[in-house]
This record gives C-alpha cells, structure tokens and sequence, in this order.
C-alpha cells in the first residue's frame, strides 16, 4: 500500500513518502507543515492508509468509518469509495491547487472554549471573514481567515480567559474565503473515479452518513468550505451505539476530543499515540485479554450495504465497537485538555487545584535553576520521570505531548514562575524542547524586569 502511495507522489514530483512514517529521524509534523506543507498532506494520509491495514491484520473492523476534516478523505478510502491509487491522485492535485490558488496570509487557531462562546467572540471582532471552522466540543473550536483578523480575535479570546493555539497551515480551511481553490480542486479531480462506500462512513462536515457515490463527491467537492461539525457528530455516533472510538492515525488528538465530549463510559484509543509506538497495540485494543494467549480476533456486525446506520449490537460480548477517526492535515487538530480522571495511559493530568501553581508566584531563577525546575513541572504534569525529560527531546516528536497540552503546562510554568504572557509574535507551540521553553521563560524574565 505504502509503496503505491510512493509511486503516485513520485509521479507529481515528491519524494518518498514512506520514510516519513518508519524514520525516526524525518521531519516532525510541525516541521513538515512549516517547511513542506504538501508532504505533509502526503504523509498523514498514508499514515492513515498504512494504520488501517495494521488494524485490519489484527482482525479489527469497524463498525462505522469518520475522519475529521482532511481526515474524513482517508475514511473514505477505508470505506472502499476511493482506491488508494485515486485517493494519493487526489491528495496531490489538491496540494497542487493550494499552490496555485490558495489564499496568502490566512490561516487557523484553535480557542479553548466551546463554538457558542465563540461565536460570540467572532461576532465582537465584527470581521465576516472569520469563521468558526471545527467544532470539537465544549472545550475547543478551531477558527479561520486572515492572519490579521485571527489577531484580533486572539487578544479578545486571551482577555476572556481563552488559550489562543495558532495552527501550523497556512490555509483558511472550511471558510468560504477558500471558494475559488475549492472549485479548482473540483474540476481537476472530477475525472477520479469515485464509488459508494462499502462500509458505512459518517461525515462530520456533512452531518449524515454518506451512502451513495453522489455523497461522496459532494464531500470532496465541498471539504474546503464547509464546517466541520466533529462534536455533533461525536453525539449522533454515541446516540447510534457506538462506544469505543479507535483514532486511525498518528499522535492523540481525537482521543482527546472523544474522552472530553463523551461520556465516561466510553473507549478511545489511539493506535500511534507516538512515532512508532505499535509495540503495545493489541494491549491497548484488547486491555481484558493482555494476560491471556493473545487477543481472538474481535468479529462485528457491519450494517448492509444499503444500510446508512451502525449496527447496535456486536457478536461478541464486550466489544471493540469502533469509530476510526482520521486527524486534519491542515488543522492537526491540537488535544483540549484531557479529564483528570479520565487521561491518556501515561499521562498524568491533576485537577486544577493540584497543579503546580503555589500561591505566591516565585520569581524566575537563572537559568540551570531554571531549567531543574521547569523540568519538575513538566515531570509532573506529563507523568514521566524527571530523567527522562533531557534538555533537547522534543515533546511532541519523542512523547506525543499536542501542543494544546504544551500551551497548557508552559501557563502552568509561567504563573508559577509570576512570569507575564508572552508577546504577539511569541507562541509556546514553536517551544518544543525543554531547553528551548527553559529559553523562552527567560526571556519572559527579562522582558518582565525590563518593563519594570
């Protein structure tokens, strides 16, 4: 499959793409978005494809197929609408028609507060050319449009007590300021040959399920424009029975997403939390079964062909019921933060009134002290051992850490230490390393005492 995908993206002028994926020494995904936006496109799409294929080879079958945004692309791949072939062509002539077409200057961000408050937020602005483009539940909505306009909104956001993520694209996705890229993309892709889903597949942006070829193309023809509705469609998938939701793709996004705007009761699992880690694959799909001989392979009922709904009730008790939820290649959607009681394997997340936040602010030390102490919080806040945090391993490339959880414990360093915010211009995503926050603390320091 991998080696298909390599033969499409050869044909457009790319590289590789399967090095991406196996290398532990090829770009970060930020680094890609930053320097290499198309590969970036390439590689989460056949992360997807490849993840699929692992899935699979485990006997794993879903119920019911989503994706979120770009992702829902590679859901419909899954789904057999699209062969991988038609689908690689697909994601190459739609990087080819942002080159050509997209807008400059725009952008994304992700707001820490559910799509109502925001949208009341984007109404203050008063810019129409801001949208509320994804809504990913109560505690995050991602926004689009201009660079300048996402500014604005971004100081009124943080005045109202919000984390303010910009995103690493360069685009305005699902925002009607992408109309003419999105007409392009359709008709240079109205020739690929498109089926009806032989599995059922919901779609978040278009807020049903997607059971004829003419569904499909209307997605595709309209992905660019439209809002992506993620929790509604996490809500009409918990209504119609699902309950354990397998994240398809690379880091933990979505898991975050489903464990915050969920019930408890519900399952999410992230197949590659990090780079490479499939090694506990079948413990994490199969936790009743990890002291047995090995997992049986699950069996499902999927609904007819003809069928638009899951169906409710597996063969086997317990099942693995799942959603495979594809992540955004241009909005790689950042984790809001995960319940205390309720986290990741690995991952400890206190409550906020066991967070590392004294009650009077210290102020900030020089810079080995500095750094012994950030990694303390860090430690804490991550739940790993304070060895293991060195001063260069980078948070999300070696331990998966989002950059919504990123922004959230440099604040939780930045209030412990008394430090201000930092400025326009400044982001604690673009601080991936320990040595790189410790850096960006100081300068905090100094910009604090040079106010003063």
């Amino acid at each position: 499959m991998l080696a298909e995908v390599d033969q499409v993206a050869g044909e457009y002028g790319y590289g590789p793409v399967s090095p991406l994926l196996s290398d532990p020494s090829s770009p970060t995904t930020k680094s890609l978005a930053s320097e290499q936006p198309d590969l970036t496109d390439l590689a989460i799409f056949a992360t997807n494809a490849a993840t699929n294929e692992i899935l699979l080879g485990l006997g794993v079958k879903a119920d019911v197929l989503a994706g979120h945004s770009f992702g829902e692309l590679a859901a419909l791949t899954s789904a057999g609408a699209m062969d991988v072939d038609s689908a690689t062509r697909l994601v190459c002539e739609r990087a080819a028609t942002l080159r050509r077409t997209g807008p400059t200057e725009t952008g994304m961000a992700a707001v820490s507060a559910d799509a109502r408050r925001v949208e009341h937020l984007v109404g203050f602005v008063d810019d129409p050319s801001i949208k509320v483009a994804v809504d990913n539940g109560p505690g995050q909505t991602v926004i689009s449009g201009p660079r300048s306009a996402l500014e604005s909104l971004g100081e009124v956001a943080r005045a109202a007590g919000a984390v303010v993520t910009p995103l690493h694209t360069a685009y305005a996705f699902h925002n009607p300021i992408m109309r003419n890229s999105s007409e392009e993309f359709t008709a240079a892709t109205a020739s690929l040959p498109i089926s009806a889903p032989r599995q059922a597949v919901f779609s978040a942006t278009l807020g049903r399920y997607l059971v004829s070829a003419d569904d499909v193309r209307m997605l595709v023809d309209n992905h660019m424009v439209t809002p992506v509705r993620f929790y509604d469609g996490l809500l009409r998938l918990f209504r119609d029975g699902v309950r354990t939701f397998v994240e398809a793709g690379a880091r933990k996004a979505l898991t975050g997403i489903v464990r915050n705007s969920l019930p408890p009761l519900v399952t999410a699992v992230p197949v590659l939390p990090k780079r490479g880690a499939t090694n506990d694959l079948e413990r994490r799909l199969f936790p009743d079964e990890a002291d047995g001989e090995g997992p049986e392979a699950p069996t499902f009922h999927n609904p007819p062909e003809s069928t638009s709904v899951p169906a409710e009730t597996p063969t086997r008790p317990e099942p693995l019921k799942a959603e495979r939820a594809q992540p955004d290649t241009a909005a790689s959607t950042p984790e809001p933060t995960p319940r205390a009681d309720d986290a990741a394997p690995g991952v400890r997340t206190p409550p906020p009134e066991s967070r590392e936040t004294p009650d009077e602010s210290e102020p900030a030390p020089e810079s080995d002290s500095l750094l012994s102490r950030t990694r303390k919080i860090y430690a804490e806040n991550l739940g790993f051992p304070e060895e293991m945090l060195t001063e260069d391993i980078d948070l999300e490339a070696d331990l998966g850490t989002d950059s919504i959880k990123q922004v959230e414990i440099f604040g939780i360093a930045r209030e412990h230490f008394g430090l201000p915010e930092p400025s326009t211009g400044l982001s604690p995503a673009d601080a991936s390393t320990l040595g790189e926050i410790t850096s960006l603390l100081k300068s905090l320091g100094s910009r604090d005492t040079n106010e003063g």
